[in-house]
């Protein structure tokens, strides 16, 4: 009687603990997929600006991949490096070249926002083991379309995960009507 009782508790303990797992995998895929995403958003972003600052001004000499895909800058198009896009602005509001070819983990800051960690900033930082790299890349055959490629990698104990997201983005809000 003790030794199946010994085995149902066993079992139901094995259940509980794969059941944990799964569900702390699922957490960290939806994170990774969130962080991929708000990558994306933040280009689409400055894409938009861009086109606004052309309305706005009523010219065309403003590029629509001003401030993150353009030739001259860091992380232009085709670059072999990957480059890190900070949502919040706490490095600099514009695609930054990672270091090395490899880009920092995200922080947690005070618990709500994930951040590249600036030296004496204010509040509470907790290192995770996210990393994000965005890749921008020519579609061939057009001017007004580019590739962005967001990959947030972490590691599941010692095993090393992965998400990778891609969309294309269009020039839509040319002049050429005005």
């Amino acid at each position: 009687a003790i030794a199946v009782l010994l085995l149902s508790i066993t079992g139901a303990f094995a259940v509980a603990q794969s059941s944990l797992q799964s569900s702390n995998f699922a957490k960290n895929r939806t994170t990774a997929y969130y962080l991929a995403q708000e990558a994306i958003e933040n280009i689409r972003n400055m894409r938009d600006n861009n086109g606004l600052e052309m309305l706005k001004n009523r010219t065309s000499n403003v590029s629509w991949l001003k401030n993150f895909a353009e030739s001259n800058e860091q992380c232009g198009i085709d670059n072999a490096n990957p480059c890190m896009v900070d949502s919040l602005g706490s490095l600099n509001p514009n695609p930054q070249v990672c270091n090395g070819g490899t880009c920092p983990n995200l922080f947690l800051r005070d618990e709500e926002f994930f951040w590249y960690k600036v030296d004496n900033s204010p509040g509470d930082w907790s290192d995770t083991n996210f990393s994000r790299s965005v890749r921008l890349s020519s579609v061939p055959g057009t001017n007004n379309e580019i590739n962005v490629e967001v990959t947030v990698s972490w590691n599941r104990g010692v095993v090393p995960k992965t998400v990778v997201i891609s969309e294309n983005l269009y020039n839509w809000q040319s002049l050429e009507e005005l």
